[in-house]
């Protein structure tokens, strides 16, 4: 008789997405590092020095790379960071439209990234990552 083979542990659908969002948002970034070093003003604050916003969205953008692989590994980590983050970046790209910049695009990746953090199937798999995390 055949032993049942283990299931294989899946990420939930909706990490997927905050893994493809997060993505989007390193390459939103990458834009506006671009665009500062070609002279056009960024999409985020457009008064303040372009050396600076390079630097920022450099930074920015690392730092969502290694939150999407921490999200792809399913690391405890991941999901509270990734809370964190969306709800800094949320308050930055709206302070940058009172500003004059246009953080429209970031603003609804990071929309939809909170949506998706939320999401009852996405919550669940972190707590039993964190419940495994926590068994001896």
């Amino acid at each position: 008789m055949k032993k049942p083979s283990p299931k294989k542990r899946q990420r939930p659908f909706g990490i997927n997405v905050i893994i493809v969002l997060l993505v989007l948002l390193v390459l939103n970034n990458g834009v506006d590092v671009i665009r500062a070093l070609a002279g056009l003003p960024p999409h985020t604050f457009p008064e303040v020095d372009a050396l600076i916003i390079q630097g920022l969205n450099a930074a920015i953008a690392i730092f969502y790379a290694v939150l999407a692989v921490g999200l792809w590994q399913m690391r405890d980590w991941a999901w509270y960071a990734a809370m964190i983050a969306s709800g800094l970046s949320m308050f930055f790209t709206i302070w940058r439209h009172f500003a004059g910049g246009q953080p429209y695009v970031t603003m609804f990746l990071v929309v939809v990234m909170v949506f998706y953090l939320n999401q009852r199937e996405v919550k669940v798999a972190f707590q039993r990552v964190r419940a495994a995390g926590a068994k001896p």
